[in-house]
């Protein structure tokens, strides 16, 4: 199918579009789904069929800005005399009215400011994505259709569930590890707060089974405690030895002498409490972290390619 597509490339160059044309068709007949073939086929064609054609690259990868661009400008641009032949592109299968649960298309969404914040789990992807607020009618209106509004989306993040080898919790984001082709990648969900990140992780957990399990380590709660204990009192006693080493004059160093005598008593305690509210901050950081790490991992995952075996 791939070298269809090189031979097709090659008629272009040569002239033949025509021969070009009728390449692209078997490789579509063979692949309904590759990305490129549409994208080439959008630039033999009539302007009613390359509207289809852009809207089928969008289909296959929401995230090919040149396709949503091209698309965007065709539906904007005045009609024009055709001067490509009239060429029947290949009709994508038909497929069965869905029939899948309401589960089964779920979104999260949060604002801020003028800016609406989307996550859309589908049934083959992951996807995060940036609107403004003001489209917020007609991007429901689309989702209800079961439809991605791509036209009304920016900056589209999309992942496929089964490339997908480890999501992780961390406060208000999601760590999501994933294969790109033969790449390994990280990306990150932020969301608006910690409880949407664990109500979107425990519907992914639900969903993705059996092929993902969660995975729950607690979070060493002493340890955080020694250390935050540690902080605050080193903090306390360096600032009082520092205080008392100025008002007693036993600091002997020419250069830190030199430092204390411009601080002077004053700026030597201002400096105590900053460190120590430096201490209390990372202390309360560590004490008030989620006692338990959940990530979910797949079960299975063939690392050649990144699928599940």
């Amino acid at each position: 199918m791939t070298e269809s597509i090189k031979q097709a490339e090659n008629a272009i160059k040569a002239g033949d579009t025509k021969h070009a044309f009728e390449l692209l068709r078997l490789a579509l007949a063979e692949d309904p789904n590759s990305e490129r073939a549409w994208w080439i086929m959008s630039g033999l064609v009539q302007r009613s069929e390359r509207v289809n054609c852009l809207e089928q690259v969008l289909r296959i990868n929401p995230e090919n800005q040149f396709a949503r661009d091209a698309l965007a400008r065709l539906k904007t641009a005045p009609p024009q005399e055709e001067i490509k032949p009239a060429r029947e592109i290949p009709k994508p299968a038909k497929k069965a009215p869905v029939t899948t649960l309401p589960d089964e298309f779920k979104t999260w969404h949060y604002t801020k400011g003028s800016r609406l914040y989307l996550i859309i789990l589908g049934q083959e992807r992951l996807i995060r994505a940036q609107a403004k607020t003001d489209l917020i009618p007609r991007i429901k209106a689309a989702l209800r259709k079961k439809l991605l509004p791509h036209e009304y989306l920016e900056e589209i993040k999309s992942i496929p569930l089964n490339r997908i080898q480890a999501i992780r919790e961390v406060g208000p984001a999601l760590h999501i590890r994933y294969w790109d082709k033969e790449i390994e990648r990280t990306t990150r969900f932020v969301l608006s707060n910690p409880a949407l990140c664990s109500q979107i992780l425990d519907y992914l957990t639900k969903r993705l089974s059996p092929d993902y399990e969660l995975q729950t380590k607690r979070t060493r709660t002493g340890l955080n405690l020694l250390i935050s204990t540690l902080l605050v009192v080193g903090s306390a006693i360096l600032a009082a030895i520092g205080y008392w080493s100025v008002i007693s004059g036993t600091i002997q160093t020419p250069w830190l002498k030199g430092i204390i005598t411009w601080l002077g008593p004053g700026g030597i305690s201002l400096v105590g409490a900053v460190f120590l509210l430096v201490a209390l901050g990372i202390s309360g950081g560590l004490l008030f972290k989620p006692r338990n790490r959940r990530k979910l991992v797949a079960i299975g995952m063939d690392l050649e390619n990144g699928n599940h075996k």
